[in-house]
């Protein structure tokens, strides 16, 4: 999985990992992870724009959606 690739080689934390396929065909994939500032949820934020076939990185905040 690219998304969880790029969070691990970032050496970013991550708590847990849920990925569900929409009948769309698109796939919504949730991480929590533990991030020390809010330069480093930018950086991992644009990390994952660039990903190819990523439509959307949104933070849900503390404590999750």
């Amino acid at each position: 999985m690219d998304v969880v690739n790029a969070v691990s080689n970032m050496k970013i934390p991550m708590h847990s990992v849920n990925a569900k396929k929409q009948k769309d065909g698109y796939t919504n994939i949730a991480l929590s992870i533990e991030v020390q500032n809010l330069e480093q949820l930018t950086n991992i934020i644009n990390r994952l724009f660039r990903l190819p076939g990523i439509i959307e990185v949104a933070r849900a905040g503390l404590g999750g959606i």
